[in-house]
């Protein structure tokens, strides 16, 4: 039978390890929604910048061919540039924020290792009898 002791250290430490990884967890899941929140962003930035697009080609059809076509093409090239920028900005938080949550699993998955070595160590000790004084 293993020492009380032995076995409230296990616990223990399977319990830390429980909450370490749901914080863990929990934070992730603020990143997620954090990405959510910008993706929303981006999905309103591009519905402004169609309408404003919209807007620029009403205005230029109340006046000659040339200007429709002028405005339009301005218009596209506004709403593209647009675009691009926020494209860029997007994939430039995404990649840090993976680049984050990629370096916290591999934190995480060190600190399991090590404690997972000390459980298996604390409980081979216990089954053999090690550790009772």
């Amino acid at each position: 039978m293993r020492p009380p002791s032995e076995i409230l250290k296990f616990n223990i430490s399977l319990r830390s390890m429980n909450i370490l990884l749901f914080r863990r967890w929990l934070e992730m899941e603020r990143i997620l929604e954090e990405l959510k929140k910008v993706e929303d962003e981006a999905e309103r930035i591009r519905r402004e910048a169609s309408e404003r697009a919209d807007e620029i080609i009403r205005l230029a059809r109340q006046g000659a061919e040339e200007i429709i076509l002028d405005a339009e093409k301005e218009a596209k090239r506004e709403v593209d540039k647009l675009m691009r920028k926020f494209e860029e900005s997007m994939e430039k938080r995404r990649e840090n924020a993976l680049r984050e949550c990629m370096a916290e699993i591999e934190k995480l998955k060190r600190k399991a290792k090590k404690r997972e070595k000390k459980a298996i160590e604390l409980v081979f000790k216990a089954l053999i009898g090690e550790g009772h004084t």
